[in-house]
């Protein structure tokens, strides 16, 4: 007994089509999903797969007419014949996917290896954020950029000496510019071997300002070092605030770098006389 094809939906609104071509012809075998002709629609151009499969018994329809949804195209004998003749017709689409496959394969083999080289790059991070804090190498700090149209400004107060161990961030000198008064952090911690500047000099941007060496090995020591740095930041306020009204003084006791008292020492001297 014959089995008959008719035209499935072909969406929503669309209840015919022109037949552009037969791909089927009769005694030919065909598949379930094998392509049988090829379909003008209002709003496309479609190849139209069978639902049935078997050997074509009689076409209905021929290139160049117009169809509706539902109407015969073509009939099958269900002569058991199509198992036969299934392994060429489905070639094409088992190229078809193998081609799907390779391509897929392709980009999973892609993204594990973009998944495998993010997953190494942590492995090799820790190495080498550790190795600043464990070198011992010299460090030259110099003065950074301080904005737009700023090249420099005049040291207030320098406040580390040499010696000194410094934490990363920790103030370093004073520096007043034509925009404001400003604290220049250490990039780096280390302990003071050279102090390249005084009070009172004009610094310039890229200017060596000192040189570190030893950097911390050890965050907690880090951490311990702007409290007992606060302390050797005043000191200098204080000696440059007793220092200021000595230094225009002419004579003897002007070039001697004693403290206050030897100034008081020197004036009662004086009086005596």
């Amino acid at each position: 007994m014959a089995n008959q094809f008719t035209l499935p939906s072909l969406g929503d609104n669309v209840k015919a089509g022109d037949v552009l071509r037969m791909l089927v012809k009769p005694g030919d075998t065909v598949t379930r999903d094998q392509a049988v002709m090829e379909l003008e629609t209002d709003k496309a151009t479609v190849e139209v797969p069978s639902s049935i499969e078997g050997t074509v018994a009689e076409v209905k329809v021929k290139d160049g007419d117009r169809i509706e949804v539902g109407q015969v195209v073509f009939t099958v004998a269900g002569d058991g014949a199509a198992p036969a003749a299934e392994t060429p017709v489905e070639a094409p689409v088992s190229v078809a996917t193998a081609s799907a496959e390779a391509v897929d394969a392709q980009d999973d083999a892609q993204d594990n290896a973009q998944d495998t080289a993010q997953d190494k790059a942590p492995d090799g991070a820790p190495p080498a954020a550790g190795e600043p804090p464990a070198s011992s190498g010299r460090i030259e700090v110099t003065l950074p950029s301080l904005g737009d149209n700023v090249e420099g400004g005049d040291v207030l107060h320098v406040l580390v000496k040499v010696g000194d161990t410094v934490a990363k961030d920790q103030g370093i000198l004073e520096l007043e510019t034509d925009k404001a008064t400003v604290e220049v952090p250490s990039p780096a911690a280390g302990t003071v071997k050279e102090v390249a500047v005084n009070d009172g000099d004009q610094l310039a941007v890229g200017q060596l300002v000192l040189v570190l060496e030893g950097a911390v090995a050890h965050a907690a020591a880090a951490a311990s070092i702007p409290a007992a740095a606060q302390p050797q930041t005043d000191a200098p306020e204080v000696k440059a605030a007793a220092g200021r009204p000595m230094s225009p003084t002419p004579g003897p006791q002007g070039g001697t770098a004693g403290a206050p008292s030897g100034a008081a020492s020197g004036a009662a001297s004086g009086a005596g006389r």
